[in-house]
């Protein structure tokens, strides 16, 4: 996937502009570069638990050996998640609608 497919696709999912899906996109994939420079751990659902294997220079250019793992049903979990929050959301709006009226 290229970058202007990963930010079409934020956009789509987050239900924004593509310039606010851009800067949001490029601001997390600089933190998460960021954090695998210095050789971070990171835990983070749904994507999953990326932790640096290997690292080191090659012709002036950073290599990064990672192992990714992800738990089996990890992303249909989030996903569920998410939409047992959107429906509660609009529970909760429908509700407020028919007490004021």
């Amino acid at each position: 996937m290229r970058k202007r497919s990963f930010v079409d696709r934020v956009m789509v999912e987050a239900g924004v502009k593509r310039g606010e899906a851009k800067a949001m996109s490029e601001a997390v994939l600089k933190v998460l570069g960021e954090a695998l420079s210095e050789g971070e751990e990171l835990s983070i659902p749904p994507l999953g638990k990326l932790k640096i294997n290997r690292q080191f220079e090659k012709n002036g250019d950073e290599i990064l050996v990672v192992k990714l793992r992800r738990p089996s049903g990890m992303l249909e979990a989030v996903a569920a998640e998410a939409d047992g929050a959107a429906q509660a959301e609009d529970d909760a709006l429908e509700s407020e609608v028919e007490n004021r009226g």
